[in-house]
């Protein structure tokens, strides 16, 4: 496979992964584009270079369940690896984003051969399983409040900047992507955001949201200790 001219390497990317992804082709999505869709054939295993890919399920009601956010250095699609031979979710970008993919086949093999490689695509797997599983407790025993407060600090946390206002998020959501990250309805949803930015804990306009007041987010999404 040819190499293609790649961005810098990110601090936190997997030194493994990063070679065997370095002759990879690559391919440059605009926000919102599909990496892949349910029940695409998963031939192909891709590495997120840049920009942020939202991965979700197709619920039987026909609404989108989002499960989470890959970052550059993040692994998608890496059921093929295990034998999954059709995608049972859904890959978009939520940024411009450039991905790079290799056969699923070539990468199981890869990892099978050598230990550093299954490793590193162990420990994203497992980074994102954790994630995935902390926000599921949260749905389930968190008010709304609660929960979109932490998923704005996570968020922040992991794709977010800092600019002269606050903290940019980093990543372009809707109202209606916040509510399927909470398992929330977007009525729910959009007055608790109204409200925060009426108390001046956040701004945000079609393109950008900030976190002005990190400290009473995180009072907000943190959930009360019982007394």
């Amino acid at each position: 496979m040819p190499s293609p001219a790649t961005p810098s390497k990110p601090a936190r990317w997997p030194r493994a992964l990063w070679h065997l992804f370095e002759g990879a082709a690559s391919r440059h999505h605009a926000r919102g584009e599909y990496v892949y869709l349910p029940d695409d054939p998963a031939t192909h295993v891709f590495l997120v270079r840049s920009g942020a890919v939202r991965l979700a399920r197709l619920l039987d009601s026909g609404r989108e369940l989002n499960l989470d956010i890959a970052g550059p250095g993040e692994i998608i699609g890496e059921g093929g690896v295990f034998g999954e031979s059709c995608r049972h979710g859904l890959a978009q970008t939520l940024a411009p984003t450039l991905v790079a993919r290799v056969p699923s086949a070539w990468l199981a093999s890869a990892a099978e051969g050598d230990a550093g490689i299954a490793l590193e695509l162990t420990q994203i797997i497992l980074e994102r399983r954790l994630r995935m599983e902390s926000r599921t407790v949260q749905n389930l025993s968190w008010g709304c409040g609660q929960r979109v407060g932490a998923l704005l600090l996570e968020l922040a946390e992991r794709f977010g900047s800092l600019t002269p206002s606050g903290r940019n998020l980093g990543v372009r959501l809707t109202h209606e992507d916040v509510a399927r990250f909470i398992g929330a309805a977007r009525e729910t949803v959009t007055p608790l955001l109204v409200s925060l930015r009426s108390e001046g804990v956040i701004s945000y306009d079609r393109r950008n949201l900030i976190i002005r007041d990190p400290g009473r987010l995180r009072e907000k999404g943190t959930r009360p200790t019982p007394a």
